[in-house]
């Protein structure tokens, strides 16, 4: 039995009949919800952010800002073993200088990491501090106790950026939904377009600007794409409006994950392929879980 939707052939003669409150699929408010550029970019930085904090937070002087371990201590100890570490801060290699000294007749073997010096060779006798509570928590002088050092920890903004973008995204994707279960129907016709800064794949985006008419006033609507065609194949585009507030608006075409208009004047099932805008929330989701269970 066929079960798809039927949808009018031609984009013009699309008119959405029903009246609100419109119902949507769970499939269709989930795209819609983590669709948009903002969401989707979110979502990547923090997905991103995440990654490369679960590897250089570790390795970084940040995990000690909560830890006491009592006052620094001196004493003497010798280097006994330099490598090169595979990590570089600012274009410099990192080296590990493996060391041991004596704490109260305790012999305490540990490493330092810093960029290379050439006055440090094997068997060179050097500084080294340690906590007085945790003899093991020590350092050459002068080095980290991990590769990377404290100021490191900016890398944690990304993650944090990528959560309030991603915020941002998903207030104005529930104002999106709110619009089609309620928003009123009209068309509007082209005012203007003009190029943004912004690019995707090398195609500039264009803002675009609508004006239509509602409660005897004239509005504008406007939207910012880079698929020119989604709103330049009609005389006029499909707005939806907030009836007790006609600024709050969207142009339905603009909106990434919109279900299609069925020849019923209803919102028939989105794509399978709308699909994709599930892929960098989930990833986020994935990346955000891993991070939480990792520092319990």
């Amino acid at each position: 039995m066929n079960t798809a939707q039927p949808s009018p052939s031609n984009p013009s003669k699309r008119v959405l009949r029903e009246s609100p409150p419109r119902a949507l699929s769970r499939f269709t408010y989930i795209t819609i919800l983590c669709g948009g550029i903002l969401t989707q970019i979110g979502s990547l930085f923090l997905f991103i952010g995440l990654l490369v904090s679960a590897f250089v937070i570790p390795n970084s002087e940040v995990k000690y800002l909560f830890t006491s371990d009592g006052e620094w201590q001196t004493t003497t100890g010798k280097i006994i073993y330099i490598e090169q570490t595979s990590a570089e801060v600012n274009e410099q290699p990192i080296f590990k200088y493996t060391f041991n000294f004596n704490v109260n007749g305790q012999a305490i073997e540990n490493s330092s990491y810093g960029s290379l010096y050439p006055m440090l060779d094997v068997n060179t006798i050097v500084e080294v501090e340690y906590k007085s509570e945790a003899p093991s928590n020590s350092r050459i002088k002068g080095m980290n106790r991990e590769i990377f050092a404290t100021w490191i920890a900016f890398i944690l903004l990304f993650p944090f950026i990528g959560l309030l973008v991603i915020f941002g995204g998903l207030y104005n994707n529930k104002k999106v939904l709110d619009l089609l279960k309620k928003g009123k129907f009209t068309r509007g016709t082209l005012l203007e377009s003009r190029p943004t800064r912004g690019r995707v794949n090398y195609r500039p985006i264009m803002e675009y600007t609508f004006q239509f008419e509602a409660q005897n006033q004239t509005f504008t609507a406007k939207c910012n794409t880079h698929k020119y065609h989604l709103v330049e194949n009609e005389e006029q585009e499909i707005i939806l409006y907030d009836a007790e507030n006609p600024e709050t608006n969207i142009i339905y075409d603009a909106v990434p994950a919109v279900p299609p208009i069925n020849r019923f004047g209803k919102f028939g099932q989105a794509p399978t392929s709308n699909l994709k805008y599930l892929i960098a929330p989930l990833f986020a989701i994935f990346s955000l879980i891993i991070t939480v269970l990792s520092a319990l």
